[in-house]
């Protein structure tokens, strides 16, 4: 309740603090940014008070969403724009600047200047199998689902590699680690600081 009364954006989503309101109802309120990014940058704010979309239901996260498909819609036939940008910010190393929940919709023309586009870096296939290992188990995790099992090894099929000398490793049927961590007691990975701070959003779901 304290973090409420303290909010800023709780104030202007339940109506206590003037805006340019484009959109309500009873879960949500859109309102034109005061610091938009181009014009036409419209915020949809939660009035139930969360920091990150982890801590919303799903059936809050669904109302969002959809809400954010009627807005994308609206703004470009009100704007005659060529699309919009959709996102949102969770933490301040993703860009968030407001302890409170918002999806930011955004008109978008080309060459206006916004500089959502990330760079392009290229991976090895070494470097993709060690991000896939790592990422699979925590998407497994947040589903509810059982982490696929690793794929055996293959062998290469060039004659040019002596394979006689080399021992390949067996499959143990538990998933790599990250370079400098040990497994614990039960062959699991043990738990990062971003693992633990999921975990206090989530519930420990």
């Amino acid at each position: 309740m304290a973090d409420e009364e303290q909010c800023i954006f709780c104030h202007i989503a339940n109506g206590k603090i003037p805006t340019k309101k484009v959109y309500e109802d009873d879960q949500v309120v859109a309102v034109l940014d005061i610091n938009p990014g181009v014009e036409g940058h419209v915020l949809v704010l939660t009035k139930k008070h969360v920091v990150v979309m982890p801590q919303m239901d799903d059936v809050l996260v669904g109302h969002v969403g959809m809400v954010a498909k009627q807005l994308s819609q609206a703004i470009i036939r009100a704007f005659k724009c060529e699309g919009t940008s959709v996102f949102v910010a969770n933490g301040a190393s993703a860009g968030q600047r407001a302890p409170h929940f918002m999806l930011h919709v955004m008109p978008r023309k080309e060459k206006d200047g916004v500089a959502l586009q990330p760079s392009v870096v290229r991976l090895d296939e070494k470097s993709m199998g060690a991000l896939y290992s790592k990422l699979v188990p925590s998407v497994a995790k947040a589903f509810g689902k059982e982490p696929p099992k690793p794929e055996a090894k293959k062998e290469p099929k060039d004659d040019k590699l002596q394979t006689t000398n080399h021992t390949l490793p067996t499959d143990t049927g538990q998933e790599p680690t990250a370079k400098g961590q040990k497994p614990t007691a039960n062959g699991q990975q043990p738990k990062s600081k971003l693992d633990a701070i999921m975990d206090l959003l989530t519930g420990g779901k």
